[in-house]
């Protein structure tokens, strides 16, 4: 039947090559959790949380992938073949890579209120803080008030490069 309402409450044991066509027009209700190919898919109705290639996700959503590649996101695919697309993946050792791929490569973190606050520029290899526009390696654009730069050290031994462009140095002998 379609379009109804299907409850499990205690386990749906499928095996073989499957097709559950009733239930994608059905609203389901698994109250003891979804399981698909052990670890594939896990549901963890205790605590709220899924595992992609884990049964044991330690967060709301928690994606395992032994070869790092762990998660695609794409623009407007739903066949597969995404030309816009950024991956995301991680290495044993912890390090995290973000990959893009398409006709406008950057890569940009930004916040409700600071709509720029950093931009690495595909196109010329060059980093933007406050600005979309990078023209060097590095290029930071100010509201007029804040320094544009600062090195320090727990000491205060550092330098400055104000709003105006001019190098300070913190605990300088005059």
């Amino acid at each position: 039947s379609t379009g109804g309402t299907v409850e499990i409450d205690d386990a749906l044991y499928v095996t073989g090559t499957t097709t559950l066509a009733s239930l994608l027009a059905t609203t389901g209700t698994f109250s003891n959790g979804l399981v698909v190919d052990t670890n594939t898919l896990f549901v963890n109705y205790n605590n709220n949380r899924v595992g992609v290639g884990t049964t044991g996700a330690d967060r709301a959503l928690e994606i395992n992938d032994s070869s790092g590649g762990a998660l695609r996101l794409t623009y407007n695919d739903s066949d597969g073949s995404a030309t816009n697309y950024a991956d995301f993946t991680i290495a044993s050792d912890g390090e995290l890579t973000i990959a893009t791929n398409g006709t406008d490569e950057d890569i940009k973190i930004q916040t409700t209120g600071f709509q720029n606050a950093l931009i690495i520029d595909d196109s010329s290899a060059n980093i933007g803080i406050a600005t979309t526009t990078p023209w060097g390696k590095l290029s930071i654009t100010t509201d007029g008030f804040a320094p544009k730069f600062v090195v320090a050290s727990s000491t205060g031994v550092g330098l400055i490069v104000d709003n105006a462009g001019r190098n300070r140095y913190l605990n300088e002998e005059k």
